[in-house]
């Protein structure tokens, strides 16, 4: 991966970031596991600081890399039963593929096994643990419901904070942590307004989680599927987060929103997959389009020009053009990628470097055509099996209503992994426990019985 200068850290962000196990082990203790393994996730995402600590011959350990592990030694310590109970099936295999391609590109690049096993180690804690956790814990509708909720309820927590942020702009993970985000100077918007942080890494990233959790509010009003959350009424939740949309200003976040709640819609309305079809064609058609035909995105821009305005096509510009000048790069080494990133961007000196800021470029790059098809096999296979088992007709029955929600989420999450680099445990859970439920003879038998 893109390797980061180490930071010196304050006392509060050492304490936060090691007590955060004792935290995970208090959820276990007074929750029931699949509700600590949801508040968990959650929690961790929206509260923990942004560190890494470069430890030598290892993986960097971060936040996202604390939040999963904390959560699963947790579980190991008070539900090791249940974790035992996990055994691979169908659809683990493209987890498995993604997990397996840093070990691969590093042997093949000459980087030796050493290195490998320790991408491929990160990798699975990373991506493999909140998925497996997911075909643990949320493998009935009741255990999803209570995932989706909870997302809810973290993004209507986040509310005030954000509105102070962009106001005032993203100053709460200095004034608490002490450290500055570098996404600040990405931040500043139109009219003295601000893209807001809290204590996520980018304002896009919050986006795309409250972006997500509207549509998950609007979904569980829609369905009568759940009342309130924390007190607040469903249908004032989804009204809310969809306003927070729109202050946030990422408009791609917005975009991803409607796109969901119209695919919901028009399963529940008219009985119509069609739009669940094609979103899910979007991520291969488009890597596709741009790395095989080299297809140029001026349409693309265009028509983000004339939605969004001139400000966020010159962003989307900018990874435009940082993906046309790689491309040549990729076809180099194809398959198993470069393993590391100035091999790739094909420069030594960062300042000069191509700047990757798409997830299916940086993998493309680093891991090969192998990693994208583990990526986003993981990533569709939840909406593919919903698209293909569980008809229109029921997507808006309240017993199934959080499992399809969640199911469109990993869609989204992997379209918007086609300009941004964002890792969202929780959802990457939710989507493993989708395809548990409706991918395995296991899950399948909890529904249709």
């Amino acid at each position: 991966m893109r390797p980061e200068a180490q930071q010196a850290y304050g006392l509060i962000v050492h304490l936060v970031m090691g007590g955060w196990y004792p935290i995970c082990l208090a959820l276990f203790i007074f929750l029931k596991p699949e509700r600590a393994v949801a508040t968990g996730l959650v929690t961790g995402f929206l509260l923990l600081p942004k560190a890494s600590y470069d430890l030598p011959g290892f993986p960097n350990y971060d936040k996202a890399l604390s939040i999963v592990l904390g959560v699963f030694v947790a579980a190991l310590l008070f539900d090791s039963g249940r974790l035992l109970t996990w055994r691979p099936r169908s659809v683990d295999l493209p987890m498995g593929i993604l997990c397996l391609a840093p070990f691969l590109s590093a042997v093949i690049n000459g980087d030796g096994a050493y290195e490998g096993i320790s991408n491929s180690f990160d990798f699975s804690m990373r991506w493999g643990l909140p998925w497996i956790l997911g075909r643990i814990y949320f493998h009935d509708f009741e255990a999803q419901k209570f995932l989706a909720a909870t997302v809810v309820a973290g993004a209507l927590i986040y509310v005030p904070f954000a509105l102070y942020e962009v106001k005032m702009s993203p100053q709460l993970h200095k004034l608490v942590y002490g450290v500055p985000l570098k996404s600040f100077k990405h931040a500043m918007r139109g009219g003295g307004l601000w893209r807001p942080n809290v204590f996520i890494s980018h304002g896009l990233a919050y986006g795309l989680y409250n972006g997500i959790a509207a549509m998950l509010a609007f979904w569980l009003w829609f369905s009568k599927s759940c009342k309130s959350v924390l007190g607040v009424p469903i249908g004032a939740c989804a009204v809310l987060l969809i306003l927070m949309a729109f202050a946030i200003q990422s408009m791609g976040a917005v975009a991803l929103m409607t796109a969901g709640i119209g695919i919901l819609f028009c399963g529940a309305r008219w009985r119509l997959a069609v739009p669940l079809v094609c979103l899910l064609a979007v991520p291969p058609s488009y890597i596709l389009l741009r790395q095989g035909f080299r297809w140029d995105g001026e349409i693309l821009l265009e028509t983000a020009k004339s939605v969004f305005g001139k400000e966020r096509a010159i962003s989307l510009n900018v990874r435009l053009t940082n993906e046309a000048q790689l491309a040549d790069r990729i076809l180099e080494r194809p398959w198993f990628g470069y393993n590391d990133f100035r091999d790739f961007t094909g420069n030594t000196d960062e300042k000069h470097a191509a700047t990757v800021d798409s997830m299916w470029l940086l993998y493309l790059g680093l891991y090969g055509v192998v990693s994208l098809i583990g990526l986003y096999g993981f990533q569709l296979v939840a909406p593919f099996l919903l698209w293909r088992k569980l008809p229109p007709g029921y997507w808006s029955n309240p017993v199934f209503a959080s499992a399809v929600a969640l199911g469109i989420t990993s869609v989204l999450v992997a379209v918007d992994g086609l300009v941004n680099a964002v890792e969202i445990a929780a959802f990457t859970c939710a989507g493993g426990g989708v395809a548990h439920l409706l991918g395995t003879p296991e899950g399948r038998r909890s529904w249709t019985s």
